[in-house]
């Protein structure tokens, strides 16, 4: 979804789905939208913590060009 919005509307944005890194990089853009409930009082806030922290550094470099790895 990301691949195809981006080159239309490049300041959009998807819900991220988990707190591991995996997960929310999957998930990274331009914006960080949270698509899970992290009420739970068993929800690794602390994780969430650090990946919005390192999507918040890595913004800047979705103001560029934008080219996918794919056909």
């Amino acid at each position: 979804m990301t691949a195809g919005l981006s080159r239309y509307v490049p300041f959009s944005t998807c819900g991220q789905m988990g707190a591991s890194p995996y997960l929310f990089r999957s998930g990274m853009n331009a914006a960080s939208v949270s698509a899970e409930d992290c009420r739970p009082a068993g929800y690794p806030r602390e994780q969430l913590k650090q990946a919005i922290a390192g999507s918040q550094a890595a913004a800047a470099l979705f103001l560029g060009d934008f080219y996918t790895l794919g056909p």
